[in-house]
């Protein structure tokens, strides 16, 4: 098996925090360690990490952090992480059994960055998908490159890579993501600058996690217009400089947000499918500003250059 890090970035949710170490105890392999990374207010969250790793037969790492966003913890835990791979999970989440076994089997391919699995609702099942947060129920293997839309491949709460690969894409843009004025769509970020510097992602079927769903609806609603605000604003990036495949699913996710979600809900007199398309369809035209944000199209810019260049130069000597 290979040496597997589990990263787990937190803030002030010690109570989910706890749950999500337990599923990974319960798993059919051990992890080579588990870093929690810890934005906390409070010291509740390294006293249940200190439980949890008091019968641990595994290495489990505490790290506090005194910034404020999903991706400096990231990027942080990626960094002070020891395995060849480093797969990430939320704190809301509970990982299947086999999670670990999955996720490591697909590393023996060579070619292979970053591996992706499903994301399962934990509850409020009767939801209809339009309705769930973060999650993806793809029942096949795919091996994917080049042009591919990033949201069919994986999600955050589900995903890893291999650690030199990563630090080789530089890592999650902290210009996005949840604490940051963009409160979503760094993995998707990093999904499309992987794939178009020319690495591999496995999408496994296998690899299994299930996501806490909010039980209060106007949470839920907030949260799709924030991940439309932010997946428009990536790919409003890509298309600032040329990217016409950008555009081409920047156009089909605002028909699919109008046509498919706001209208659809409307003749079927679906209330709440309607206000999922009217969030997200206003959500993604809000995130068409940032094409004219120059800093954060540059950034964008200039990581996927670099990812580029790196692995275009390790194909080179290899």
């Amino acid at each position: 098996m290979n040496r597997v890090s589990v990263v787990i970035c937190t803030r002030n949710r010690e109570k989910a925090l706890r749950n999500c170490l337990r599923s990974i105890a319960e798993s059919t392999s051990r992890p080579f360690e588990v870093l929690v990374v810890d934005q906390s207010t409070n010291g509740r969250t390294e006293q249940v990490v200190s439980e949890a790793s008091a019968g641990s037969p595994f290495p489990m790492l505490y790290m506090h952090l005194d910034t404020v966003g999903h991706t400096k913890a990231r990027n942080a835990g990626s960094r002070a992480s020891h395995g060849q791979i480093i797969a990430f999970t939320d704190d809301d989440c509970l990982v299947d059994a086999g999670w670990l076994d999955a996720v490591s089997r697909e590393f023996s391919d060579s070619r292979v960055s970053c591996v992706c699995g499903q994301t399962r609702p934990a509850d409020h099942t009767e939801r209809p998908k339009a309705a769930l947060l973060s999650t993806l129920d793809h029942y096949r293997r795919r091996l994917v490159r080049g042009k591919h839309n990033p949201v069919t491949v994986g999600r955050g709460n589900n995903m890893a890579f291999r650690k030199s690969d990563l630090l080789m894409l530089g890592g999650f843009n902290e210009r996005i993501g949840v604490g940051t004025s963009l409160h979503a769509g760094d993995d998707l970020d990093l999904f499309y600058r992987l794939m178009e510097a020319g690495g591999y992602i496995v999408h496994t079927p296998d690899a299994v996690v299930l996501h806490a769903q909010p039980d209060d609806w106007q949470l839920v609603i907030r949260k799709k217009r924030g991940y439309a605000i932010s997946a428009a604003a990536v790919l409003c990036a890509r298309i600032r400089y040329g990217d016409l495949y950008a555009g081409t699913l920047l156009i089909g996710k605002i028909a699919y947000e109008f046509g498919c979600l706001l209208c659809g809900g409307m003749l079927r007199m679906n209330r709440r499918l309607a206000s999922i398309g009217w969030h997200s369809f206003v959500g993604s035209l809000s995130g068409l500003k940032y094409l004219l944000n120059r800093d954060f199209c540059t950034e964008i810019r200039r990581l996927s250059r670099s990812a580029r260049d790196s692995f275009s130069s390790r194909a080179e000597s290899s």
